[in-house]
């Protein structure tokens, strides 16, 4: 089923429909509410608006050029956690994730704030015992290397 309005409109209606937008927009910045009403990127916002002659700075539209790979980058990264989690069992608009629930029915887990800062703890620490880069250190190494060699020889088979 295909969507409708003006949020899904392909280019050339959306400018038609910008014309009578701009003309009758009040609002301070042109740019952040084209991006809004239209639901379209920074940069779409910059290009469409240019199209139809509004007077919008070259370096706004480097702006908008230089932000785009981050933004698109960082939701990504949103999907990604979110098809994680969802994976990962029940859930609520309050828990990220439902351990159980009490006798009254309540549930109990984690909540939304609590798995956002485990995942923003995950991404600045490494795990204990391993540098930023996620090597193991080569002294670690060695040494749990001699500890399965010295379990194996104390086996009595």
């Amino acid at each position: 089923m295909a969507k409708s309005g003006r949020k899904n409109l392909s280019r050339a209606k959306r400018l038609a429909s910008a014309k009578k937008w701009v003309g009758s927009y009040r609002g301070h910045i042109v740019v952040r509410g084209y991006k809004k009403w239209f639901g379209v990127t920074d940069l779409c916002a910059v290009l469409g608006l240019r199209m139809l002659g509004v007077d919008v700075p070259d370096a706004r539209l480097e702006q908008a050029r230089r932000d785009e790979p981050s933004r698109a980058a960082g939701n990504a990264r949103r999907k990604e956690r979110r098809a994680r989690m969802a994976d990962h069992g029940e859930r609520d608009e309050t828990f990220a994730f439902i351990a159980g629930y009490t006798e009254g029915g309540a549930p109990y887990g984690i909540t939304w704030e609590e798995m956002e800062s485990l995942g923003e703890q995950a991404e600045t620490h490494p795990a204990p015992g391993r540098h930023a880069s996620g090597e193991i250190p080569l002294r670690q190494r060695q040494s749990s290397r001699a500890r399965e060699v010295d379990d194996e020889e104390s086996l009595s088979f």
